[in-house]
């Protein structure tokens, strides 16, 4: 018995251990796992170009510099700092890890004290940059290229990539590229605060057409904030093949072809406050096959083409101010594939006056209001009218009405309330064909529609649609 209660207490006293050391063990993982979550995100490595023998005067080659320093950093990110000068680059410079390029600010002026400023060499017939690995930025400086340089400024190949307060000038071709024609993933990017002016092509593009899957677009889901692109050798911005991105604030002018051309392959892009103006041809051209693209509010002072099933709200032209809905323009300044669609939505007031040759502008009025809805060539509207101690004779005509009505149409009646008028049989109102005013009118049994006479002092509601 003693033997066997003996081995009894050793197991026993064996178990309480392990299970105790099991505890501590378990409650100094715990503990270590706690810590691990509540310490500080260990800071990115940043280095200085300048450590690695970058010059920045602009006349020495920094190209190696770059690449030297883009190795040492790590894999996992980093930051290269970009202090200010003036960087030649001669051949592209590939990032292919997850780093951002920063540097000391971008400036319109090339040689601007406290900016940097990348000098695409004019032997340099490729992109400057390439950004191919996920998550990689770019942010805070001037690519400037030189007469001779071909190909892009930037070109995003990987996704969630970044270009931040960048301005690119002078490029061969595009400033900006977002995608490849060989096909890339460069879904979810982003460019904020960004210039791309006087390049050989186009400012900014929006293409990734895969070879193997020709129409695929991988250049999705991307937010453009704040763009400036003018005077570019061909368009502002081409949007080749791409859908689902939002471009909020971009100004094209003065660009030699299009400020905005959206192709066949462009499709549910947003684009809020635009400003299109002074270029050489189309303001703003979505061609045939393009479709579900909106554009929400903007200036576009030209022709607006639009050729595909896109929508159009709220655009302001300087020929023909006034709020736009559907997939056409306003006359004389759009050219729509879709003649029978809505093209026009627009609310306001107007005045209505007295109108005859005797009393237009000769009455006060006690009360004067008009309000109106047009919706594609109907106009919808409301007046009130009652002059006051007016000295004018004559038949009672009212003008202002805020659209000249059709020409071709025959005098449309609309309803009409009035007070203190004299007038014999029943009293009627037509709006007058190729005018913007309405008569007043008295009929009755077997005697033909007669103009009402001009009343001292009367009151007059009238309501009704005519076509424009």
């Amino acid at each position: 018995m003693t033997s066997l209660e003996d081995g009894q207490a050793r197991r026993l006293r064996r178990e309480l251990l392990t299970a105790g050391g099991a505890a501590v063990v378990g409650l100094v993982t715990a503990e270590a796992r706690a810590a691990e979550r509540n310490a500080p995100e260990s800071p990115r490595e940043a280095r200085s170009v300048l450590e690695f023998g970058a010059v920045g005067n602009g006349v020495a080659d920094d190209t190696a510099a770059f690449n030297a320093a883009l190795a040492a950093l790590a894999a996992t990110g980093g930051e290269l700092v970009l202090p200010a000068g003036k960087f030649l680059i001669t051949s592209t410079v590939v990032v292919n890890k997850r780093i951002t390029l920063r540097g000391a600010g971008d400036s319109e002026a090339m040689a601007a004290d406290g900016a940097t400023t990348l000098v695409k060499a004019a032997s340099l017939k490729g992109p400057a940059f390439r950004l191919i690995s996920p998550c990689s930025v770019l942010r805070g400086f001037t690519l400037q290229g030189r007469a001779g340089n071909g190909g892009d400024g930037i070109v995003i190949e990987g996704t969630r990539c970044a270009v931040e307060n960048v301005a690119v000038y002078g490029m061969g071709q595009d400033g900006i590229r977002v995608g490849t024609p060989g096909g890339t993933n460069a879904n979810l990017w982003s460019l904020i605060n960004i210039r791309a002016k006087n390049n050989g092509r186009d400012g900014l593009v929006l293409s990734d057409k895969r070879s193997t899957k020709p129409g695929l677009a991988d250049a999705n889901g991307g937010t453009l904030l704040n763009a400036d692109l003018q005077y570019n050798n061909r368009h502002g911005c081409f949007i080749e093949n791409a859908q689902l991105n939002t471009f909020v604030g971009m100004v094209c002018q003065n660009n030699k072809a299009r400020g905005l051309s959206v192709d066949s392959g462009g499709r549910y892009n947003t684009f809020v406050g635009g400003d299109w103006e002074g270029n050489g041809a189309e303001q703003v051209c979505f061609e045939a096959g393009s479709s579900g693209n909106t554009v929400c509010g903007g200036t576009s002072t030209g022709t607006f083409k639009n050729e595909g099933s896109n929508v159009i709200l709220g655009l302001v032209q300087a020929t023909a101010t006034g709020t736009v809905l559907g997939y056409g323009l306003q006359p004389g300044n759009m050219e729509c594939a879709q003649p029978k669609v809505l093209d026009w939505y627009e609310e306001g007031a107007f005045q209505p006056t007295l109108a005859d040759a005797a009393g237009a502008g000769r009455a006060n009025y006690a009360a004067r209001w008009g309000r109106f809805t047009r919706i594609g060539n109907r106009v919808h509207f409301s007046l009130r009218l009652a002059p006051s101690g007016q000295a004018s004779s004559g038949n009672l005509v009212i003008g202002g009405l805020p659209f000249q009505a059709s020409a071709s149409a025959e005098a449309i009646p609309v309803e009409i309330i009035a007070s203190r008028l004299k007038y014999p049989g029943q009293l009627a109102a037509v709006v007058n064909p190729g005018a913007t005013t309405i008569t007043v009118l008295s009929h009755g049994s077997g005697v033909d529609a007669a103009p009402v006479a001009m009343s001292a002092d009367c009151d007059i509601r009238i309501n009704g649609s005519y076509e424009v």
